[in-house]
């Protein structure tokens, strides 16, 4: 189909990633290695684990006010602030505020049991 062929050309050949996109990948996978080993719930992490899990992770950016997760909800996954600061909410009273390097979902991931707090964005963050 033509237009699929001109979607292809236009999107950089049918997926293949330019020099630059690559570039951007290892330098985005090299700030991630360098945060995880920052943070004092993974430094026990054995050193060749460490890329590994930085390969699964994505970063997530939210507006102050947005919220993270809520309450509740069922919880499969985890996050690690990056930047900013984040609210902890239980019942809709703040119980602890989350700082860079601050773990976020791990109740919930570990114990399959639903959110026990409500997080949001306390300024800009990073995840």
């Amino acid at each position: 189909d033509s237009a699929a062929t001109e979607d292809k050309r236009a999107n950089g050949g049918g997926g293949e990633k330019t020099k630059q996109q690559h570039k951007d990948n290892n330098a985005d996978f090299q700030e991630t290695m360098q945060f995880l080993m920052k943070v004092p719930l993974l430094k026990q992490l054995p050193n060749d684990q460490q890329p590994l899990l930085a390969g699964f992770c994505e970063t997530c950016y939210y507006q102050k006010g947005e919220v993270v997760m809520a309450q509740g909800e069922p919880g499969d996954d985890f996050f690690m602030v990056k930047a900013g600061q984040a609210n902890v909410l239980v019942n809709g009273e703040q119980i602890a505020m989350l700082n860079p390097g601050d773990p976020i979902g791990e109740q919930a991931l570990l114990s399959s049991e639903p959110r026990s707090a409500t997080i949001t964005a306390e300024s800009s963050l990073t995840l």
